[in-house]
């Protein structure tokens, strides 16, 4: 006569942990099957994974101080990607364009300097151009600066002004690139500067 067994997995099988010595004992289905001969043997692990993902949600819950799905967890997860993912990328082409305006700024008053007689002077590491012409109406060199940062004030610029030296805050014209959001804004405040007509 052949006998079935039909049963579930569940957390003592297929070993439960011993009273004496904590030594590993036959779980139900195996001390079953030892005692009984059984011609076919059927198990159905969905209730014992079931009960192991319940535990787990359970736990998560206590923990994080709420209940949990663990599709809707992924889906929010995958969200904050895809948003955080957009925010770069819009942040990396407004990086970009300002740059290219930046650099559309600084071509176009470079090219109002030469038309007005200036010769570069000097190209620094830290990118700022300087620009000098011969002026007779002051008898002296007429200076223009263009960065993307003002001249940092310094003991020894301080120095340097107490003694009569050189200071761009009174004596040169800056053209400060990201004060401006045109190149003919950053134009008009250099011909403003020098002193001549701005056009209209």
């Amino acid at each position: 006569m052949n006998s079935v067994l039909l049963t579930f997995t569940g957390f003592r099988d297929p070993f439960v942990r011993g009273l004496v010595g904590e030594e590993d004992q036959p779980g139900p289905i195996l001390s079953l099957a030892a005692a009984v001969t059984f011609s076919r043997v059927i198990l159905d692990a969905k209730a014992a994974i079931a009960r192991i993902e319940s535990i787990r949600r359970e736990r998560f819950d206590a923990r994080c101080g709420g209940p949990h799905d663990p599709l809707a967890h992924a889906g929010a997860s995958r969200l904050a990607r895809m948003l955080e993912d957009r925010r770069r990328e819009r942040r990396q082409a407004a990086e970009k364009a300002a740059t290219q305006l930046h650099r559309t700024i600084r071509r176009a008053v470079q090219a109002e300097l030469r038309c007005l007689g200036y010769a570069r002077e000097k190209t620094t590491g830290s990118g700022s151009n300087y620009y000098q012409r011969w002026d007779d109406a002051i008898n002296d060199w007429s200076r223009v600066r263009i960065a993307d940062h003002t001249v940092p004030e310094t003991a020894e610029r301080a120095h340097n002004v107490a003694h009569g030296g050189f200071s761009w805050s009174t004596c040169g014209v800056e053209i400060i690139i990201p004060d401006h959001d045109s190149p003919a804004a950053a134009v008009a405040e250099l011909r403003e500067l020098l002193g001549l007509a701005v056009s209209a």
